[in-house]
């Protein structure tokens, strides 16, 4: 009989397996239960078997899934159902990138902020995976989690959380720092909250991270004038 925190499949930041987070899970299996919490549908075997193995013939790959699933049922975790055609990850599992879907899709679909947002969209989905469609999703979700969050921000500087507004912005600066909206946002969230010197500390540390890296590229006349405000 499975707990509810035996499963629980994380993939933000990393693979994580369980309620302890110290469960060790074959690489194989690792890439198979990712695979199907990313993309929550059936599949078929043989599409498993091109997609985790797409360097091996098909014979080599198919068996490669076999030995895999049977790992899974070996380790008990009970996160895979499976019959002869097809595999799908167990409907009670949780996923906490699922979550982080659904907050990210509500917030930019003009849905309210909740107290989870910003520690759901705080990571990278398998940022170190090489997989080919893990490369994909993860640059897929990198988009979608900046955009959120900047409109969280955004949400939260309207509503005078300005503590909260300048953490959300400053996860944005950390994942992207030459990206302009975060630092528009971290300005007149300083603004907002009468720190004048922040907001010209903020405007000096984006100027000087755009010269060290670009030379000629400067922050744009737009940022300026927040200042001149």
């Amino acid at each position: 009989m499975h707990t509810a925190g035996s499963l629980q499949v994380d993939l933000l930041g990393g693979f994580r397996l369980g309620a302890d987070r110290m469960t060790v899970v074959p690489t194989s299996v690792q890439r198979l239960v990712a695979y199907l919490a990313v993309r929550l549908r059936p599949h078929s075997r043989p599409e498993l078997a091109n997609v985790l193995w797409p360097f091996r013939s098909r014979d080599q790959a198919a068996a490669n899934l076999r030995k895999t699933l049977w790992q899974e049922r070996l380790g008990s975790w009970g996160l895979v159902e499976s019959n002869a055609s097809a595999v799908r990850l167990v409907c009670e599992a949780r996923v906490d990138f699922q979550l982080a879907l659904s907050a990210g899709y509500r917030l930019l679909t003009g849905g309210r902020p909740e107290p989870s947002d910003q520690e759901l969209l705080a990571d990278d989905l398998l940022p170190t995976w090489p997989d080919s469609w893990a490369r994909f999703e993860s640059a897929r979700w990198h988009e979608l989690r900046l955009a959120s969050l900047e409109i969280l921000g955004e949400r939260l500087l309207a509503d005078h959380n300005y503590g909260a507004a300048a953490s959300v912005a400053l996860m944005v600066v950390s994942a992207e720092p030459w990206r302009e909206p975060p630092r528009a946002l971290l300005m007149r969230t300083h603004l907002a909250n009468g720190d004048y010197p922040g907001a010209e500390r903020a405007f000096e540390e984006y100027r000087r991270q755009l010269k060290a890296a670009f030379r000629d590229l400067a922050p744009s006349d737009r940022l300026h004038r927040l200042l001149q405000a």
